[in-house]
């Protein structure tokens, strides 16, 4: 029921509105009537109409000034004018403010009606097309996974001012005001390499449950940090309830990890904060610890603000000073060139230096065995992903030549540095050609099932076998839209060849494109044209007979 509320002073006139109309059977409901504008906005703002009737000569408020303050508050409501005034500067302020009709007394109960049932209409039409929008807004809700992508860098990086991020997360619907704060980086992975670990069901729920778990938990934010696991931004009322929500965490991981003996975990602590413009202070902190997952085996929490891990398994406290100088038979170098960034190639190799001590470091003999045994991690990297020693050289002419990069720990470090950039330059340029391919079959699957009305991210993600976040993510960047966008934009093509080469109904149409509801097909292909499905076939058919 359309809600319809009256402002006259007149009595007789209002109560004749009141009682001549025949609201319930016209599809309206008589809410609320008031003799004069300060009454009648009170109570529409408890009411909150669909459409207001007011006089414009009024005591105390008068209904130029009701409309005003009504159409700041509720700017959906329609507004019809009874006056008595024919007089085309009121009939031009009330334009101005976005009054629907303007009618002069005397009014006949058929005009005043038939008003009120054309903005019935309109205000039907309006509603239809808001829940179209809404549900459009849904499907692409990935869109929103980028742009909170997109907010936590700006958050970490320490180039926005407290106000521009509260600004920013309100924006996204993410609550920052806190009066402490702190970040978790967490990752899952196989207990041993697996290159299609990420596809793997265990993995998959296992992850999926942690995120959900975390998303809806109000004292964590969660972001998805790509192939390099998740970030969590724990906020509390103080220090201590953030170290508790901490723990809690902590917890969640390792039950969840421990329900399989495929997967380990690795968790990188930051420092407690107070201040949210010193948010990039405690990533740094998380980031530092995060580094050593390449260093150490098995599950593992390691606090960034006091150098300290321990493994939870066996309870007990894991010091990185009694890493020693054999750790480097482990393949470090090897699983961060899989999977490590370029951001954090630096504080990688001063760990790894770190771990190896200074004392076994100071040793030329120990140095070249170093910078020998990473080659070898390297070669081995490349042939894993099908590129070369020689791939290699053509950015790094140098990589090989032990006796200029040994003379010093300076130089040392330089090397493997220079080595590792180049390795990931060359790993990005696989990974395109490794996503190109990916999309592209996740194309030919939309072409061939576009008409499915259950065709949907998961279900392509499932296709091309990983995860809807990491599918949703290269399909953006590959593409340049989103997955719905893509999808839709088939489904109206198809829709139009339809429309020009057949003369099925239209209604048939959207259901014959995967549209089981017409109206939201007529909605999506007028939004995407620019008209109705019926106006492009009479436009394509007029053409045709020129």
């Amino acid at each position: 029921m359309i809600k319809v509320f009256l402002a006259e002073d007149e009595m007789t006139i209002r109560e004749g509105i009141k009682k001549r109309v025949k609201w319930e059977e016209n599809g309206f409901l008589f809410s609320g009537e008031a003799e004069d504008g300060e009454k009648a906005l009170s109570m529409i703002r408890k009411i909150r109409p669909d459409i207001l009737i007011t006089d414009i000569k009024m005591p105390f408020m008068d209904g130029l000034e009701l409309c005003r303050v009504v159409k700041e508050e509720l700017p959906e409501i329609k507004i019809l004018i009874i006056s008595g005034y024919d007089d085309f500067s009121y009939a031009k302020q009330a334009i101005r403010l976005g009054v629907a009709e303007y009618l002069l007394k005397p009014v006949t109960c058929a005009r005043l009606l038939q008003s009120l049932l054309e903005m019935k209409e309109e205000l039907e039409e309006e509603r239809t097309q808001r829940q179209f929008l809404e549900q459009y807004e849904r499907e692409t809700q990935k869109d929103y996974e980028i742009l909170k992508y997109q907010f936590y860098h700006e958050l970490v990086s320490g180039k926005r001012t407290a106000v521009q991020l509260k600004q920013r997360g309100e924006d996204l619907g993410i609550e920052l005001e806190a009066g402490a704060y702190n970040f978790l980086l967490y990752k899952i992975s196989a207990s041993s390499y697996d290159e299609r670990m990420d596809y793997r069901q265990d993995f998959m729920q296992a992850e999926d449950f942690l995120v959900e778990t975390f998303e809806n938990d109000k004292s964590l934010i969660y972001f998805d940090h790509i192939a390099e696991g998740s970030a969590l931004l724990i906020t509390g009322k103080s220090p201590k309830e953030v170290d508790q929500t901490i723990s809690k965490c902590i917890r969640t991981i390792s039950q969840k990890t421990d329900e399989t003996q495929n997967l380990i975990y690795f968790i990188g602590i930051g420092t407690t904060i107070t201040d949210l413009e010193d948010i990039p202070i405690s990533y740094r902190f998380a980031n530092r610890a995060y580094t050593y997952r390449f260093l150490t085996q098995g599950n593992k929490v390691l606090y960034g603000d006091d150098i300290y891990a321990k493994n939870l398994e066996e309870d007990e406290t894991f010091s990185l000073k009694n890493i020693s100088a054999d750790h480097t038979d482990s393949k470090v170098a090897l699983n961060f060139l899989k999977s490590g960034l370029k951001s954090d190639i630096e504080l990688f190799v001063e760990n790894l230096i770190q771990s190896i001590g200074e004392n076994n470091m100071n040793s030329l003999m120990f140095r070249q065995y170093i910078v020998l045994d990473v080659n070898l991690q390297i070669i081995q990297f490349l042939e894993s992903i099908g590129r070369s020693r020689e791939d290699l050289q053509k950015r790094f002419p140098e990589f090989g030549d032990i006796m200029m990069f040994t003379h010093s720990i300076g130089r040392t470090k330089q090397y493997i540095m220079q080595s590792f950039e180049s390795c990931m330059d060359i790993r990005e340029l696989a990974a395109v050609n490794k996503y190109a391919d990916m999309v592209e079959s996740a194309k030919d699957f939309i072409r061939s099932h576009y008409n499915d009305e259950d065709i949907s991210l998961n279900t392509t993600a499932a296709w091309v076998n990983v995860s809807p976040n990491h599918f949703s993510r290269i399909f953006s960047q590959e593409t340049g839209i989103t997955f719905v966008e893509y999808l839709t934009d088939i489904r109206i093509e198809q829709a139009k060849e339809l429309l020009r080469s057949t003369n099925i109904r239209i209604s048939d149409v959207g259901y014959d494109v995967g549209y089981k509801d017409s109206h939201y097909f007529y909605y999506l292909f007028k939004k995407m044209e620019g008209c109705t499905p019926k106006d492009y076939r009479i436009k394509v058919q007029k053409k045709e007979k020129r």
